[in-house]
């Protein structure tokens, strides 16, 4: 299969579609640290350059593939997302029209877009119907689906919609979920498994390692524009893109001395910016269902044990660590994000595309190309 990858980041979906059996031919984005993280994590270093220059090149002639079969494209999601001021095609940052474009202009055989929750939103969806009416004519563009990545073993709830559009053939599969909520009644029949959790997911993880503990604020947990705390076997919250903002809870807390917790639900949204607010935050909040540790002025956790008066300040927290970060957005433990900054390397992964989530979506691409191959060799034997 001859694919090409637009706006790779730092690689996560690209290890998702080669755990699937698809390797990008070629890849390519702007930033110079996530060049430099794809290039650590996959051993390939990403063509570093700007859709609009790419763009340019592809109406000069210039072709990537010849009999491109896929394009993947997960373009950035300023102009469209609930957090900011959803200019959409009036965005000067907007991808999505330059991502058409060259889908129209590469003529792959498929193209996937993904995105974060806003793009298929009732005030977006006029403009992106108008954009993608420009493929109608060549491809088939009803193919549209909504994801909880949780869905899909990763630890957190990270909706992402996706846009697949085809020539010729039926209509792609999506893939079934593999996880489920541990609190609805199981079925004979359902073989999927709990969601993952905070604790599943960090259970290998040192305590010391988790993160910087820190001390919740009420007033804070109290604010309805605020997430809630979440109980102690609940995955963690999002995590955003911004280090420096303190509020809502994304994760609980676990110690290596402490025992998985039955999955109760996945954590919140990780973003590019590790903070609380009403986008989700990055603080583990130390479980209820042990005693309290005291936060001290060093950058560790104390051990556990009663402190008097523990429970009039609130629970305790820590902020997460990267290393945290990372496994709850589903990568492997020894992902590293290159950057001189923590804001730079938050950035990365807070807009990455959890691994599994990736890969369970190719593999539904895996079976459309074969489903489509198969209906071709039956009718090249009808014609002959």
């Amino acid at each position: 299969m001859r694919a090409i990858e637009l706006f790779s980041c730092a690689g996560g979906m690209a290890m998702g579609f080669a755990r699937a059996g698809i390797r990008f031919d070629c890849s390519f984005d702007r930033d110079e640290n996530a060049c430099e993280s794809y290039a650590g994590n996959l051993g390939h270093r990403p063509i570093r350059i700007d859709v609009h220059d790419l763009l340019r090149l592809v109406r000069a002639g210039w072709r990537p593939a010849d009999d491109l079969d896929l394009i993947v494209a997960d373009p950035p999601c300023t102009p469209w997302s609930r957090a900011g001021k959803r200019a959409g095609l009036k965005d000067a940052r907007d991808m999505l029209r330059p991502t058409v474009e060259l889908i129209r202009l590469l003529e792959p055989r498929a193209y996937l877009i993904g995105n974060i929750p806003g793009l298929q939103d009732a005030s977006s969806w006029p403009a992106v119907q108008d954009v993608l009416a420009e493929l109608a004519g060549a491809y088939c563009v009803l193919d549209y689906a909504v994801f909880d990545c949780a869905d899909f073993g990763v630890p957190q709830h990270r909706i992402r919609p996706f846009w697949f559009g085809h020539r010729g053939g039926r209509c792609i599969r999506w893939p079934e979920p593999t996880h489920r909520d541990p609190r609805l009644p199981v079925l004979a029949f359902d073989r999927r498994k709990p969601w993952v959790n905070c604790r599943d997911a960090l259970a290998d993880v040192p305590v010391q390692e988790i993160g910087t503990p820190i001390k919740l604020r009420w007033k804070r947990l109290d604010n309805p524009k605020h997430h809630r705390p979440s109980k102690p076997s609940s995955p963690c919250a999002t995590i955003t893109t911004n280090p420096n903002t303190d509020g809502a809870l994304v994760a609980m807390c676990v110690s290596a001395k402490h025992p998985a917790s039955r999955p109760d639900e996945p954590a919140y949204t990780i973003t590019a910016r590790d903070r609380g607010g009403t986008n989700g935050g990055s603080l583990l909040e130390w479980p209820w269902d042990r005693p309290a540790t005291s936060v001290t002025t060093r950058d560790a956790l104390g051990a556990p044990g009663h402190h008097e008066h523990s429970e009039q300040f609130g629970p305790n927290a820590v902020k997460l660590s990267e290393r945290a970060a990372t496994l709850i957005q589903g990568f492997p433990d020894g992902t590293r994000f290159a950057g001189k900054t923590k804001k730079a390397r938050w950035a990365q992964l807070g807009q990455a595309m959890p691994p599994p989530m990736a890969e369970a979506v190719a593999k539904s691409i895996v079976e459309w190309f074969e489903r489509a191959q198969d209906g071709d060799t039956r009718r090249a034997a009808h014609e002959r």
